[in-house]
């Protein structure tokens, strides 16, 4: 983990596309992704063509291949219980750094999922259940910690109205980015930004995989960069496989 890890300030990350699932909802295939760092000179914010995110095929870091039921798959959609481990490339399989661990929860529980490396836990990110804040203001906190210690939160925002319609359209044409935000364990700063981006019109005419950025807190140590990068997996599941479920593809 150390040797991949060392010196990556953010993630790009690409879901893989599977075309055939795309016309047939049974074959709901496992989950791929390719991760690696943010390209040179990137600035938070910057609107990444999709081409920087196909140029990962060949500069990875690390890639994430989920392992779950064909039965989970189709019958539990988004909210399937999965493993994941994450390779060093798409081409050796030989070695897991560490893996994600998400149990199944229905709709009405609070999600979560676990970092592991072998037998020992990393860190666990799970939904913190604020009622109000959901059902009003379209905003849901997930906590990110490593052991005790709160490394910080993840603040998913739904467009309403109370919070002036943030993420409208997003992402497509009309709006280019959805943007989460990174909060510190107090919640008074800031400090960094989940963001689904835009892939084109062409590609997300043809399916509905995802390209995110993710900067994270500065100097984060490698396990804390993987535990983000598990809460990254989390709200994609929970979010954005959702939509795609819904409507017969793959997210």
């Amino acid at each position: 983990m150390n040797e991949a890890l060392e010196g990556v300030e953010g993630f790009r990350v690409r879901q893989k596309l599977q075309i055939f699932e795309q016309f047939c909802y049974v074959c709901e295939k496992q989950n791929e992704y390719y991760v690696g760092g943010l390209p040179q000179g990137f600035r938070d914010g910057d609107q990444l063509r999709d081409e920087q995110f196909q140029d990962l095929k060949s500069e990875e870091i690390l890639h994430l291949q989920e392992h779950s039921t064909c039965c989970c798959r189709v019958c539990c959609g988004n909210a399937r219980e999965f493993t994941m481990d994450a390779f060093p490339s798409m081409n050796n399989y030989n070695h897991s750094m560490f893996q994600f661990f998400r149990p199944f929860h229905c709709c009405f529980c609070c999600q979560e999922i676990f970092i592991r490396q072998g037998d020992e836990e990393l860190g666990h990110v799970e939904c913190d259940c604020r009622c109000f804040r959901a059902c009003c203001c379209g905003e849901f906190f997930f906590r990110v910690k490593q052991g005790d210690q709160t490394l910080g939160w993840i603040k998913h925002i739904e467009p309403c109205c109370c919070n002036c319609c943030t993420n409208c359209c997003a992402p497509s044409c009309l709006n280019e980015q959805w943007v989460d935000e990174i909060l510190s364990p107090n919640e008074d700063e800031v400090v960094g930004f989940l963001r689904d981006h835009y892939p084109g019109l062409g590609m997300r005419c043809l399916a509905d995989s995802d390209n995110y950025t993710l900067t994270f807190p500065a100097n984060s140590t490698n396990e804390q960069k993987a535990i983000w990068l598990g809460g990254l997996m989390l709200i994609d599941f929970v979010f954005f496989e959702k939509e795609a479920d819904q409507d017969g593809n793959s997210g």
